[in-house]
C-alpha cells in the first residue's frame, strides 16, 4: 500500500511507512512494529500516573483470572490470556472490521483509523473507561500490519500482527505492574 495520508497528518505518516514495509526480516519487523505500537501508549499512561491524573489504583489493572483458593493458577491463566490467547483472538477479530469497511467502500486510508477507534471503544469499560481509548493506537498499527501483509498470505498477516500484539502486551504488562508499585 502506498502512503495514503496527506501531508497534514505527519504523525501518522512515519509510523505508517514503517509498518507498511514488507522487505524487512520478520523478527526485526515484529520488534519495530511492537515499539511503534507501545511507545505512545506507554508515554500517555506513564505521564498520567506521574502527574497523578488518573487517581486510580493500578493494582486493579494487573490481570488475573479469579480462581478461588488458587491465586497463582489464576495469575498464570491470566498471563497466558494476555500474552497468547488474547493477541490471537483479538487480532483475528480485527479482520472483521477490515472486511466490513471494505464492503462499505471506505477508502483504504481510513480503515486503520476506523478499526483503531472501534477497538479503542471496545476496550473502554469500568470506572475509568476513557483509558481504554489508548488501545486505539495499537489496533491502528495491527490493522495496518494486517492490510500490508494480507496479499501474500492472510495466515502470515495474522501471525505477524498477533506476534506484534503479543509483544506489545509483553511490554505493556510489566509497565502496568511497575506503575502499580510506584503509584
Amino acid at each position: 500500500m502506498k502512503n495514503p495520508y496527506p501531508c497534514f497528518w505527519p504523525l501518522l505518516k512515519i509510523p505508517y511507512q514503517l509498518l507498511s514495509q514488507k522487505e524487512m526480516p520478520i523478527g526485526r519487523y515484529v520488534v519495530t512494529a511492537a515499539l511503534i505500537s507501545i511507545t505512545p501508549v506507554a508515554v500517555v499512561i506513564t505521564a498520567a500516573v506521574v502527574f497523578d491524573y488518573l487517581h486510580l489504583d493500578l493494582h486493579s489493572l494487573v490481570y488475573s483470572w479469579p480462581i478461588p483458593g488458587h491465586p497463582r493458577v489464576g495469575f498464570m491463566i491470566g498471563l497466558a490470556d494476555i500474552l497468547l490467547i488474547s493477541p490471537l483472538v483479538e487480532t483475528g477479530f480485527t479482520l472483521i472490521p477490515i472486511w466490513l469497511l471494505r464492503r462499505m467502500r471506505l477508502p483504504e486510508a481510513l480503515i486503520p483509523l476506523a478499526s483503531g477507534l472501534l477497538f479503542g471503544i471496545l476496550h473502554c469499560r469500568g470506572p475509568f473507561a476513557w483509558i481504554g481509548m489508548v488501545h486505539a493506537w495499537p489496533f491502528y498499527c495491527f490493522t495496518v500490519i494486517l492490510m500490508t501483509h494480507e496479499k501474500p498470505s492472510l495466515d502470515r498477516a495474522w501471525f505477524i500482527a498477533s506476534a506484534v500484539h503479543s509483544l506489545t502486551n509483553v511490554v505493556g504488562l510489566p509497565l502496568s505492574v511497575a506503575l502499580a508499585y510506584i503509584s
